[in-house]
């Protein structure tokens, strides 16, 4: 049995309910993008991936505040969205693709995003 000090359970019980947001937030996203569009989008996760180390990147290169390299990250995160969206899932859409394509597309998208973080940062976690 785990022999837990206060202070020790109120850190554990912070960092569960921190973690179970964050899946919350990604769920949520899986479910607005299906309702809208109708496709399993398989990149949801690294898209959160790719959040993590902009702003990892935003704030050890440029040194600003917290606020701002949030709000720096959103928008890169969003214009990478946007892009994938314009030259990826919309070239699907006008084709007449299958929902099964569109989604499964979004594999591709997924490991392309996976492959560019990799070499980008490497395999040690940040």
């Amino acid at each position: 049995m785990l022999n837990l000090g206060l202070s020790d359970f109120v850190q554990l019980f912070a960092s569960s309910l921190s973690d179970s947001a964050i899946y919350a937030v990604v769920g949520l996203g899986f479910m607005i993008i299906y309702r809208t569009n109708h496709i399993l989008n398989f990149a949801q996760g690294e898209f959160v991936m790719l959040g993590g180390v902009l702003m990892i990147t935003w704030q050890t290169l440029s040194g600003l505040p917290f606020l701002v390299c949030l709000a720096l990250t959103v928008a890169s995160v969003v214009f990478v969205g946007l892009v994938i969206e314009r030259f990826g899932n919309r070239v699907f859409v006008n084709r007449g693709a299958s929902l099964f394509v569109q989604s499964f597309a979004t594999i591709g998208v997924s490991l392309i995003i996976e492959c560019v973080v990799l070499v980008a940062y490497g395999h040690d976690p940040l």
